[in-house]
């Protein structure tokens, strides 16, 4: 009867183990990217992507086991072989396609594109709605976002990849699966 007392301890502990969200969790830093080509003959820059999660290792490790993804900085690098000197991007927008329409993450204007080229540049974060809907969508299957990139520049042509990258926390269990 003792060894019976034991055994049913044991198994219940271990589902509550695997039952909780909260014990044990790792915090795991997980970077992704996109990579947005503009190709134009005219000032009218435009570029959509899939930016996906599951293109990350620890995220790929971890997915199943995710119980939070806080993103906590995005930035983004202009590169380009040749561009016509002294190219600014007049006005532009970085959006990605939330659930209710397109969602605004960061607006830039009279950007000198030919000064910062290669170079990574801080976006400022969008509203907490904004990052916790693009973490949603990373987070939960099919852990993908369309993001896009539309604006004017001006000078043309212009030929470019532009790449924006999303820094992000993940709290992930270590029993278990969510």
């Amino acid at each position: 009867m003792n060894r019976l007392s034991f055994t049913s301890v044991f198994i219940f502990g271990l589902i509550l183990l695997t039952g909780c969200a909260d014990f044990p969790t790792k915090k795991v830093n997980m970077n992704f990217s996109v990579n947005l080509n503009v190709n134009t003959s005219s000032t009218t820059l435009s570029s959509t992507e899939i930016l996906k999660a599951n293109t990350n290792s620890d995220f790929d490790k971890y997915s199943k086991k995710i119980n939070s993804l806080d993103i906590n900085r995005i930035t983004f690098t202009i590169n380009s072989s040749s561009l016509p000197a002294g190219l600014l991007i007049n006005n532009g927008k970085i959006e990605f396609a939330g659930k209710s329409g397109n969602v605004l993450l960061y607006t830039i204007s009279n950007f000198d594109v030919s000064g910062n080229i290669g170079k990574e540049t801080d976006m400022a974060l969008p509203s907490q709605a904004a990052l916790d809907e693009l973490s949603d969508l990373l987070k939960n299957s099919p852990n993908q976002a369309t993001i896009f990139v539309n604006g004017s520049t001006n000078k043309g042509p212009l030929s470019a990849t532009i790449n924006i990258k999303f820094y992000a926390k993940a709290t992930a269990r270590l029993i278990g699966n969510n």
